[in-house]
């Protein structure tokens, strides 16, 4: 998910001043926090060094902070270093470089840069060392191939939530998620990167305002997912206190031809070994010419970091096996071996329309529901007939929505809520944003809320929402900045958000509107009982 701000330096200009009224630049220093505020350019000491970032009278932002070293040379495909300290004070008034990826798909525009491993901080102009807010730390989408934490615009939930956000940058595709045989960490260096992200604002929030045993992790789509498997590490006990999953539920899976066309997929997540073996397949397939090569791992980090990019978006799949993920994030949710936290999740009311978009008329509806659900083919074109839905585009897409994206979720909250407090929401604007639906190839004029399109709402951008629109973002913030706060989303003069319990599913729907938020009965919207009586019988083969 990509989320462009305007602003990426707080300036006086026109959209931030609709945004958050007059930008009036202060100057002031603050003792409290052995820190010093000289004019609008905030100094704060991190372990490794001073940093220096940008104040308006309502917050302040730090953006490039290094939390690890580069990981380049002998460092590519390594666990990330410690930074090394430096002396003097670091300007971080403007985003680092994203990490290397493909600008809009296979063979296009190679942007970013190996040396990328940064986070960025927006806190409110208050928050200070007595005075610490909660925290959210920010892993972003794209597909575990694209994307950049500055994308995430934070102003609006530091400042209306009154929590500190971090967004992150962390390494993508074939430098995040490779594998290789004899390669230590195969599959997991972007995890790890993540990892180290929470470490250093475990070390270091506290000097920014913000509460290192208030830690929320929050991610949409591949960052959702990223969330989910750290869910199930041993290691992040302590780094994170609470978790919230958009549109990414670590039970995902896919039956055939419905995600990825010719192929099922089991899961989101695969063994190392697999992950080893895939590499290995990708390297001498692409003829990358390190497959003959003596240490063909040697050969391959001597590559100019363009070289690799033809295997870019085809490594991006998160592998366990390691310390980190000693086993699948699947199978350890299933036997409640997962860090016992507060945790919301949730999907949009659409994720797949783009789907609805291709050309289907019914033999080729039947032959990909033939394909993906064998003999139950008949039962799930009883229930998304292309009469309730208006075209056999439009119920294929609504059938992989509730199948892979909003079935998971469902799945996930079944086997969670006995063990941890959990909440769970739907988020349907009909209307979001037509350049969001621009972005995401959604067919101009086509009405739902697709995947991604929430995200806007909770890191608003400038003029991309309408009065209504603001208004349920500004319900969001509350209830998630609630939910940082307190561990229950909860807030007085909005709807009541219940949550889940052992055999007993709540779900909210976040829509504009008046009596837009509401309680939603999520099993019938979305055929969960067919789902839930298709795949028992599929386990039970």
């Amino acid at each position: 998910m990509k989320i462009i701000s305007k602003v990426q330096t707080p300036s006086c200009d026109k959209s931030t001043r609709q945004i958050f009224g007059l930008c009036m630049l202060i100057l002031f220093s603050i003792s409290c926090t052995s820190n010093t505020m000289n004019d609008n350019n905030p100094e704060v000491e991190t372990i490794n060094g001073m940093v220096r970032g940008v104040s308006t009278n309502n917050y302040t932002i730090f953006q490039g902070i290094p939390y690890a070293k580069p990981p380049v040379g002998e460092l590519r495909w390594k666990s990330p270093q410690p930074i090394d300290n430096w002396s003097g004070i670091k300007e971080t008034v403007k985003p680092a470089p994203k990490c290397m990826q493909l600008a809009a798909g296979p063979g296009s525009k190679i942007v970013g840069s190996e040396d990328c491993l940064y986070l960025n901080i927006t806190k409110p102009a208050s928050a200070n060392r007595m005075s610490l807010r909660p925290v959210i730390v920010e892993l972003h989408g794209g597909g575990f191939h694209s994307g950049a934490g500055a994308e995430m615009d934070g102003r609006r939930l530091a400042v209306l939530g009154d929590v500190v956000v971090v967004t992150i940058n962390y390494r993508l595709g074939v430098f995040g998620y490779f594998g290789y045989p004899g390669l230590d960490g195969s599959g997991s260096f972007a995890l790890q990167d993540q990892l180290a992200a929470l470490k250093w604002v475990h070390d270091n929030i506290s000097a920014f305002g913000g509460n290192p045993r208030n830690v929320t992790l929050m991610g949409q789509s591949s960052g959702a997912y990223s969330t989910g498997a750290l869910l199930t590490s041993p290691l992040v006990k302590g780094l994170i206190h609470k978790a919230i999953i958009q549109s990414g539920s670590p039970m995902m899976s896919a039956p055939f031809g419905t995600m990825v066309d010719g192929l099922a997929v089991p899961s989101v997540y695969i063994s190392q070994q697999e992950n080893e073996q895939y590499g290995s397949f990708m390297v001498s397939t692409t003829k990358l010419g390190c497959e003959k090569a003596a240490d063909p791992l040697a050969c391959l980090r001597n590559l100019p970091a363009k070289k690799l990019m033809p295997i870019h978006q085809a490594m991006i799949v998160p592998a366990y096996g390691g310390a980190l993920l000693p086993q699948s994030p699947v199978k350890a949710i299933m036997k409640g071996k997962f860090n016992r936290i507060p945790i919301i999740i949730g999907n949009t009311h659409d994720e797949e329309l783009g789907k609805a978009s291709e050309p289907l008329d019914e033999k080729e509806f039947d032959k990909r529901l033939k394909m993906a659900f064998d003999d139950d083919a008949t039962k799930v074109k009883e229930r998304y007939s292309s009469k309730r839905y208006q075209s056999f585009g439009m119920a294929w897409s609504a059938i992989v929505t509730d199948r892979v994206w909003v079935w998971p979720s469902h799945v996930a909250v079944a086997k969670i809520a006995p063990l941890a407090r959990v909440y769970q929401y739907e988020f349907n604007d009909p209307a979001p944003p037509q350049i969001l639906a621009k972005a995401f190839g959604i067919e101009a004029g086509k009405k739902g809320a697709f995947h991604g399109a929430d995200v806007v709402y909770a890191f608003p951008s400038d003029e991309l929402l309408n009065k209504e629109q603001t208004n349920l973002s500004d319900n969001i913030i509350r209830y998630f900045s609630a939910f940082a706060r307190n561990a229950n989303p909860n807030v007085s003069g909005l709807p009541e958000w219940k949550s889940s319990v052992k055999g007993e599913h709540h779900t909210l729907l976040l829509s504009p509107g008046k009596n837009g938020i509401k309680s939603v009965d999520y099993v019938k919207e979305h055929n969960l009982d067919l789902w839930d009586a298709i795949e028992s019988k599929r386990t039970k083969k």
